[in-house]
């Protein structure tokens, strides 16, 4: 299958996309696949170039290769508003292509042929659409998780989130007073404030932390460590990194923020913890061996693999 993916660039809609890709390829589908990002492609040239039936207008050098190659693409993928109308023209210049986006777009849902969308964007109930436990990523159960490996993952204010350093560090006070003899690996994310490494906190439990914070950390560096850890704490505005933890086979637990507002991200959060995906650290009191429930030291989470499920229902359409 030959694939045209067209990338804004964002790192999280181009690990949405790689994660369906590389479920495609589980399945055996024998996948080519170019990307071509949004600032090379005009929605005018395009329209041009489809209009004129090539005489006018430009396609990125790519793209060209591929039609004096023969190799048409069969789909062509986007993710992120930015990407829709390229698509949509694309589709037009190679007829033959199929549509996939990869979250609720604002245009109509019609106008692709297939749309997966998460749950708490509320996807109507259509045959072209597929509802998922949250975004599309790359991850997969490797089943490499080391019982003595804690990770976690600190983001920062948000629109739906506010931020304090003390509440957070309170947190994970009670998590020291729980597992007094464990060690963590914490990093942080683009969002959190700089105040936050520099509390007095981290220097007294200097012993039982190894931070790295996140301009010290290649790009693949937190999905390995998702592949080791046993149990994950992620601060509640990260949604993607909490499905990404679940993805991986992690027993996650959620660190609160004050929140600004109810909306439909922080219902899924909420359905997580009501569907026990998810435990409130609050909720749970852990030793290095059995925590307080009863799950044991070889506690694995329910399966939470989307990208797979939705790799086959595309493939049944």
């Amino acid at each position: 299958m030959n694939v045209v993916y067209v990338s804004d660039g964002k790192a999280g809609h181009r690990a949405q996309a790689l994660g369906f890709i590389a479920a495609l390829k589980r399945q055996n589908v024998a996948v080519e696949w170019i990307e071509i990002g949004t600032e090379q492609l005009s929605v005018l040239s395009l329209l041009l170039y489809w209009l004129s039936s090539g005489y006018l207008g430009q396609l990125p050098q790519r793209l060209k290769s591929a039609l004096d190659s023969k190799l048409l693409p069969e789909l062509i993928i986007g993710v992120g508003h930015r990407t829709h109308w390229k698509v949509l023209l694309l589709q037009k210049i190679y007829s033959g292509a199929k549509t996939l986006v990869l979250m609720k777009p604002s245009l109509p849902l019609n106008w692709f042929n297939y749309l997966i969308i998460p749950k708490h964007d509320l996807p109507p109930n259509l045959p072209h659409v597929f509802a998922s436990e949250g975004v599309l990523n790359p991850l997969i159960n490797e089943h490499r998780h080391q019982i003595d490996k804690n990770l976690i993952l600190i983001g920062g204010p948000s629109k739906r989130h506010a931020w304090s350093d003390e509440a957070v560090i309170a947190q994970l006070q009670q998590l020291i007073a729980l597992k007094k003899n464990a060690q963590f690996t914490l990093t942080t994310s683009r969002r959190t404030p700089l105040s936050f490494l520099q509390h007095e906190f981290f220097k007294q439990f200097s012993s039982q932390f190894v931070i790295y914070p996140i301009d010290q950390t290649p790009s693949d560096w937190v999905f390995e460590q998702l592949q080791l850890a046993h149990h994950v704490w992620v601060t509640e505005d990260s949604m993607s990194m909490l499905f990404e933890a679940l993805t991986a086979g992690c027993e996650v637990h959620m660190i609160s923020l004050p929140r600004l507002k109810q909306d439909r991200i922080t219902t899924a959060v909420d359905r997580l913890l009501a569907q026990q995906l998810v435990n409130h650290l609050t909720e749970q009191t852990m030793n290095d061996g059995q925590s307080a429930d009863g799950k044991s030291a070889d506690y694995q989470n329910p399966a939470l693999n989307e990208a797979d499920r939705a790799a086959r229902w595309f493939r049944s359409q």
